[in-house]
């Protein structure tokens, strides 16, 4: 029904013509203008997790979205003859929260398509590594020019919550991290390796993808425990499920103590959050069901569990997708870094774990 609704308002948009015809009027102007934007980035999140061809380019003169503040202050009457200067409205759409969206949405197709250049075995590692560092730098360049008002701090949070923005102030960087883990996702298999392929470069992008894994999980934590700024939108449920698999990740092969701590604290939070979306969205059983055969695939063979190939893909990217079991008939691998998936079973709450009525899928938080 999603995917019905998104094409009916991508046609819709394009009968408009809005990126070449936008009113006079500046209220109906800057609606249009968001309307478009938001159209654009549903179109992008739902090609990468359908796997079909985006509908929507971007005209490179077409209007960012204003700055929230200043949008709701428009005034319904007023048209683009009233005295404002152009650097005065430059200024305003790029401090704006959906402007800061903008660039690293874009960066979901090039992301998709090298891990299915990766699926293919048909990149070498120098391109690879140069696909990797132009995203990342783009990410990175785009969180070190943030505005000091638009990053996660206890005052902005507060701040932006009194006006109603808090949660979108949580998306924006929440999409960073979720991005960014992405990016980084296949050198987690990678990272393991013996061989001479395990490359510095290799060990660290597995460490990026872990860090924003963790920066992900408390970053949603910290959003809904401040009020005004709870995430409790239906796609948060597949972002958990990524941060999840990648804490899995280090639960399995990381041999400090420490470091077991941390990630089984932040499984139980990432469960503890899908069973409070499941009171809004019955569609997060979606994604819980999509963890629930990763963990599986993670007893039944850890070595390879994390390799980047079709049914990764299929876990990574479609979303929207149940997803089989990858070894259907093997059996669970045994060894001391399987037994934690079994040490941390009754660590969320009684009444959550009731709640969830998943049966076996519970038994590793």
């Amino acid at each position: 029904m999603e995917s019905l609704y998104g094409a009916q308002a991508i046609r819709m948009i394009q009968l408009r013509r809005l990126q070449t015809s936008l009113s006079t009027n500046r209220l109906q102007r800057e609606i249009e203008i968001r309307v478009w934007w938001n159209v654009w980035m549903w179109d992008c999140w739902e090609s990468a997790g359908s796997c079909i061809r985006q509908q929507l380019t971007i005209d490179p003169g077409f209007p960012l979205p204003m700055e929230e503040h200043a949008f709701e202050q428009l005034d319904p009457d007023s048209d683009d003859s009233d005295s404002i200067t152009q650097q005065d409205m430059n200024a305003s759409r790029q401090r704006g929260l959906w402007a800061q969206m903008i660039p690293f949405t874009e960066v979901v197709a090039p992301i998709n398509e090298i891990h299915e250049l990766t699926v293919q075995n048909c990149i070498p590692d120098a391109e690879l590594f140069d696909k990797i560092e132009r995203i990342a730098e783009k990410l990175e360049t785009w969180k070190l020019n943030l505005p000091s008002t638009l990053l996660v701090t206890p005052t902005n949070l507060a701040s932006y919550s009194s006006t109603g923005l808090g949660r979108t102030l949580v998306a924006l960087h929440t999409g960073y991290h979720h991005f960014s883990q992405l990016l980084y996702y296949q050198f987690l298999h990678r990272s393991l390796s013996t061989s001479a392929g395990c490359s510095p470069i290799v060990i660290e992008y597995a460490r990026r993808c872990r860090s924003h894994a963790a920066d992900l999980s408390n970053l949603l934590s910290l959003a809904n425990s401040t009020p005004g700024c709870e995430s409790r939108w239906l796609m948060v449920g597949h972002l958990l499920a990524i941060s999840s698999s990648i804490h899995l990740h280090t639960l399995l092969f990381d041999d400090d103590d420490d470091q077991i701590t941390g990630v089984k604290k932040m499984l139980k939070k990432n469960f503890e959050m899908m069973m409070e979306l499941r009171r809004y969205w019955p569609g997060i059983d979606l994604a819980i069901s999509r963890l629930r055969v990763f963990h599986r695939t993670c007893q039944q063979s850890m070595n390879t569990a994390f390799d980047m190939d079709h049914w990764m893909l299929h876990f990574l990217q479609r979303y929207a997708k149940p997803i089989s079991d990858k070894y259907a008939t093997i059996l669970p691998e045994i060894d001391h870094h399987a037994a934690h998936l079994s040490e941390i079973q009754g660590s969320g709450s009684d009444g959550q774990v009731q709640a969830a009525d998943d049966g076996p899928w519970v038994d590793w938080i």
